[in-house]
């Protein structure tokens, strides 16, 4: 089931390998944008997708635990509804995210999404490369 966020669910998320220091550092962040939670029967948390606009540009935010499984189709076709509601409803034209270089899940996940690369962002995080990614309505 795809719920409401609510607040502290992101630090629910058994995050994947590549996004502990992420999810450190971020998952308070969900609490105070328009997001949404995955969560399964027992009522663990999946998985958290958070939408917002910053400056005129939409931003896309994700947080997906190791075991989501076959529900990973299910959260994409929500997702992919909830950016276009979204973006329209925030009359934006474009939504951006960043996704770690060589986290190949993620890159997946964006490209299922609708966004296309567009630029490499040295240095960007925990002194890491990550990539940025938009998509257009």
């Amino acid at each position: 089931m795809i719920k409401k966020y609510k607040n502290g669910d992101a630090l629910k998320v058994d995050v994947q390998d590549e996004q502990v220091k992420e999810a450190e550092y971020n998952a308070s962040f969900f609490d105070g944008i328009t997001a949404y939670s995955m969560v399964n029967q027992k009522g663990d948390v999946l998985a958290v997708l958070g939408f917002r606009v910053f400056d005129e540009k939409g931003e896309c935010f994700a947080l997906m635990g190791k075991n989501i499984g076959n529900r990973m189709i299910e959260f994409v076709r929500f997702a992919n509804k909830k950016i276009k509601v979204e973006m329209k409803k925030q009359k934006v034209k474009k939504v951006f995210m960043t996704v770690k270089d060589g986290f190949i899940e993620a890159k997946r996940l964006a490209f299922m999404l609708g966004f296309s690369e567009v630029a490499k962002l040295p240095l960007f995080f925990d002194e890491k490369d990550y990539l940025l990614y938009v998509r257009k309505e």
